[in-house]
């Protein structure tokens, strides 16, 4: 998968599927802290 709208498709399938499913994914780490940072009340330097 390499767009978010493949990813959320692949996600749904998993979830609705009668068997067990290993979803690898990848996170592009800046991008990824930014946002959690913010969501814990942190601030990045």
């Amino acid at each position: 998968m390499s767009t978010p709208e493949e990813f959320r498709l692949a996600l749904a399938d998993a979830m609705s599927a009668n068997v067990a499913t290993l979803i690898d994914a990848r996170i592009d780490q800046q991008p990824y802290w930014d946002n959690f940072a913010l969501s814990i009340g942190a601030i990045p330097e």
